[in-house]
C-alpha cells in the first residue's frame, strides 16, 4: 500500500503550502528568541528562490510573501527589504514587471530609512529596479 502526499502536488498548491507552512508556524511558536525567527525567514527565502529557479514562480511568490509577512511582524526591516528584493526578481521573471517595481520600491524605502542610500544593499536593489521594463508609478 502506498500513500500519496500532497506536498509537491501541482494540482493542489494550497494544500502543499499549508503542509509546508503550518509546521513552520507551529515550530516558530515554540521557539524563543531571534534565532528561530531568523531560521524561518531564511528557510522561506531559500525555498522561495529554489521554487523560482525550478520555474515555479507562483510558489516562489507565495513563499517569499509569507517571509515578508513574518519579517514585517517581527520588525526586521532589512530582512524584509531583502525578501522584497527577491520577490521583485521572481515577479520580474514571472513577467509581472509592474508588481516587481512596487516590491523594489518598497525595499528601497526600507533600506533608505534604516541605512541611507550609500550602501551595497541599496545599490543592488536600485540596480534591479533600473532593469525593469515598466514605467508605472
Amino acid at each position: 500500500m502506498t500513500t500519496k502526499s500532497t506536498i509537491g502536488s501541482k494540482s493542489r498548491p494550497r494544500q502543499m503550502f499549508s503542509a509546508i507552512l503550518k509546521p513552520m508556524a507551529e515550530a516558530e511558536k515554540g521557539c524563543s528568541g531571534e534565532g528561530c525567527r531568523a531560521k524561518a525567514l531564511t528557510r522561506l527565502n531559500r525555498e522561495g528562490m529554489a521554487a523560482c529557479q525550478a520555474g515555479d514562480f507562483q510558489s516562489g511568490v507565495e513563499l517569499l510573501s509569507e517571509g515578508i509577512r513574518l519579517a514585517s511582524r517581527a520588525g526586521t526591516r532589512m530582512y524584509e527589504a531583502k525578501l522584497r528584493n527577491n520577490l521583485g526578481l521572481v515577479l520580474l521573471l514571472a513577467s509581472r514587471p509592474c508588481e516587481a517595481v512596487s516590491e523594489f520600491g518598497h525595499a528601497l524605502s526600507l533600506v533608505e530609512a534604516k541605512l541611507g542610500r550609500d550602501n551595497s544593499l541599496f545599490r543592488r536593489i536600485e540596480g534591479n529596479l533600473s532593469r525593469v521594463p515598466c514605467t508605472a508609478a
